[in-house]
């Protein structure tokens, strides 16, 4: 990509947890794992495995686009993935980068520069009741526990109707897309 930088985000989720990774040397400042598009990265997938590599020791086997987002300060496009198959238990492989699960709405609270587009993503997979990441960031550890669980098949029965429920509404505006194999020379 060289003069237009990009960057590749991924959620990973497990059991209602998804896998953040904290800002540099900023612990309480939670994110996805992702970051640049590298010239040598042939696809935005190749970008996702390394930089989820990278980042957490993660291997990522299989993933989707679910949407793009152009940066308005410097036009920079960031691709947002949602990881469907992964090997390996997360660890913190960067120094000064914490690696954890978390409730989703831990990645919106005030301490999150990102908190703006995790909510986006959030809303984009299908996760938009009112206000739930309000109450999962009350709720005690042991309360969240007790809530009810969903399924890996409830989990994509619910993902593919939050995602036709979006492109249905946004077929006037489609959103920038991935191809497969697109390369970035």
């Amino acid at each position: 990509m060289g003069k237009d930088p990009s960057y590749v985000v991924a959620l990973i989720m497990k059991d209602g947890l998804c896998l953040a990774a904290s800002r540099r040397n900023k612990p309480g400042n939670l994110g996805l794992p992702g970051g640049s598009i590298e010239p040598t990265d042939e696809t935005a997938f190749d970008a996702l495995a390394r930089e989820v590599m990278e980042e957490t020791g993660v291997i990522v086997l299989a993933a989707h686009h679910v949407f793009s987002r152009v940066d308005d300060t410097d036009g920079n496009v960031a691709w947002c993935y949602v990881v469907d198959e992964w090997e390996g238990e997360p660890k913190n492989c960067e120094p000064g980068i914490d690696v954890s699960w978390e409730k989703p709405g831990r990645l919106l609270e005030e301490g999150c520069s990102f908190k703006d587009y995790n909510k986006r993503l959030f809303e984009k997979i299908g996760l938009h009741v009112p206000n739930p990441f309000d109450m999962l960031v009350s709720l005690s550890d042991e309360e969240y526990a007790k809530r009810p669980q969903l399924t890996a098949e409830e989990w994509a029965k619910s993902l593919r109707e939050g995602l036709k429920a979006r492109e249905e509404a946004e077929r006037d505006t489609p959103p920038v897309r991935v191809t497969p194999g697109l390369r970035f020379r």
